[in-house]
């Protein structure tokens, strides 16, 4: 009873016109202009030619791909077009099969050809995706900058060697230094001078960078190394001790690097009492100091 037969079978077995117009589906061949070509090419790789992960890029970024046009039919047209030329295993589309992608994109959307032509004219090429650093305050935050990093406009040093400079020409203005101003410290300083020499008349760079800790130089600006490198500053090419003169030189160059004035380096100083002394203090031992025992 044909009369019962259903699907293919129907009409005499032959398929329906449904099915033979989506088992090859035709389109009109429509030619792009130089801009399109011009995109095309910015997506290719070396080769000049598009591979699949291009095209789907491409049109997502020419906001081609949508929820009804997703990556996966982009990827299905890619392939049918590429299929049909013999001998191209490697999968890379020529601008003429990109034309007719193209127009396949515009029926599987729905849309006339020109609607497509347009999101490609509003394109301006591959979106580059990479992961931003964070901001890093001691690097990005040039009010933090201190010591030779700082000019007196308090913008970074824009030094020769960062200019491109050749490295004499950096090495001669580098050994150039700020002139000190001229200051007279008063004889407190010289007391806490000896208080940290151990009563002698000349300090180590060990003991120069704990009078500058106990007497409240050190911050986060000018920190226990910033004091080092004051004191080789002040004692190069000297194999000896700091003595008093020298100290005086050194505290004139934590003034110009902190911007405090003279004065009130000196007053730090003259306020501090004394070494800082820190220790390990013993557990009390019953038999020594329990005196009941």
């Amino acid at each position: 009873d044909k009369s019962s037969y259903t699907g293919a079978h129907r009409d005499g077995g032959s398929p329906s016109p449904s099915r033979q117009r989506n088992s090859v589906q035709e389109v009109e061949a429509h030619s792009f202009g130089t801009g399109a070509e011009d995109l095309f090419r910015g997506f290719c790789g070396k080769s000049g030619d598009l591979d699949g992960k291009g095209w789907v890029k491409l049109c997502r970024d020419a906001g081609l791909s949508n929820s009804k046009f997703t990556d996966t039919d982009a990827d299905l047209i890619f392939k049918s077009v590429v299929s049909k030329v013999s001998g191209r295993g490697a999968g890379c589309m020529t601008f003429p099969m990109f034309e007719e992608a193209l127009t396949r994109v515009a029926a599987k959307k729905g849309v006339d050809v020109s609607k497509v032509e347009d999101a490609l004219a509003q394109c301006e090429g591959p979106s580059r995706n990479a992961t931003q650093a964070d901001n890093v305050r001691f690097h990005d935050d040039k009010s933090s900058y201190t010591g030779t990093h700082v000019d007196k406009s308090g913008s970074p040093d824009a030094s020769p060697m960062r200019a491109g400079a050749t490295s004499s020409e950096g090495r001669r203005r580098g050994s150039a230094t700020t002139p000190l101003p001229s200051y007279e410290f008063s004889g407190a300083v010289d007391r806490v001078f000896r208080d940290f020499a151990s009563g002698g008349s000349e300090l180590d760079g060990r003991s120069f960078a704990k009078l500058c800790k106990d007497c409240g130089l050190v911050n986060r600006s000018f920190t226990a190394t910033s004091a080092d490198l004051v004191y080789k500053k002040v004692m190069a090419g000297k194999n000896r001790r700091m003595n008093i003169s020298e100290f005086y030189e050194g505290l004139l160059h934590i003034s110009s690097q902190t911007g405090l004035e003279p004065e009130d380096v000196e007053m730090k100083v003259m306020n501090c009492s004394g070494p800082v002394r820190s220790g390990t203090q013993a557990e009390p031992v019953r038999f020594h100091d329990d005196k009941t025992t």
